[in-house]
């Protein structure tokens, strides 16, 4: 008996969050899955990506911050709360998002 290869498909039409990548995210501090899904699902559509495992490939979609959910907003080419955040010593936290990186922000500044 040989080892039997899976066979990538097409995202099934009601992909969601499994209770794995719940999980995952949870313990890897990723949040905004919703937004991450619904990037996740329309790149996938436009450029019909095909997986093996779709959970994982949406875990690497989401790592990788596909949707851009995690980039640093900027004004006139700065980073506003990035330059706030050093100048009181605080660095974004691996898997934060950027609206939780600016409340820990604005909460240090008062």
């Amino acid at each position: 008996m040989g080892v039997e290869l899976k066979k990538k498909s097409d995202l099934p039409p009601d992909f969601t969050v499994s209770k794995r990548v719940e999980n995952w995210a949870k313990l890897h501090n990723y949040t905004q899955l919703d937004e991450h899904l619904e990037h996740f699902i329309l790149t996938c559509q436009a450029h019909g990506y095909q997986y093996v495992n779709h959970d994982s490939a949406f875990m690497c979609a989401v790592r990788s911050d596909w949707a851009g959910l995690r980039k640093v907003k900027r004004v006139n080419g700065h980073s506003t709360t990035l330059e706030a955040g050093m100048a009181l010593g605080i660095d974004p936290r691996p898997g934060e998002s950027m609206q939780d990186y600016e409340r820990r922000v604005a909460n240090a500044r008062h």
